[in-house]
């Protein structure tokens, strides 16, 4: 007789289920994770010319 066992102490938030395994899909099609820590941001505005 094969026995099991859970452990019910894991709890499965959003990025348990969704951002996690989302961004290791996106890292093996080749996109590279680039983290918010320590960022270095531009605060300049990114404006495009009026096209006609």
């Amino acid at each position: 007789m094969t026995h099991y066992v859970t452990f019910m102490s894991q709890t499965h938030n959003e990025n348990s289920r969704v951002k996690i395994p989302a961004v290791l899909h996106l890292m093996r099609l080749g996109y590279d994770y680039l983290s918010l820590k320590n960022a270095n941001w531009d605060r300049q505005p990114i404006s495009f010319p009026k096209s006609l």
